[in-house]
């Protein structure tokens, strides 16, 4: 899965073609051995958990520059490793 961003040790990812999991835009997180998909429209999580401090933190992030991944073509994100979004 290509990695979008990585800070305080947590990977963002994204697929482009990912509509047979879910069917809304989201990124996936990680975190040692823990594993999240959040919404991008609303930074609620849909799948997995991670602890409370990185999920605050995901969702901080992603409430700061959504328009970074929504207002731009997915496929920019799909080989750009530690992009800032």
């Amino acid at each position: 899965m290509p990695t979008i961003s990585i800070f305080y040790g947590i990977r963002i990812m994204m697929y482009f073609y990912d509509t047979g999991k879910h069917n809304t835009p989201h990124i996936h997180a990680e975190y040692q051995d823990d594993e999240a998909v959040f919404l991008i429209l609303d930074g609620n999580i849909i799948a997995g958990s991670l602890p409370r401090k990185q999920t605050r933190l995901v969702q901080a992030r992603r409430a700061i520059l959504p328009h970074e991944i929504l207002g731009t073509p997915v496929a920019k994100y799909s080989f750009t490793y530690g992009a800032n979004w």
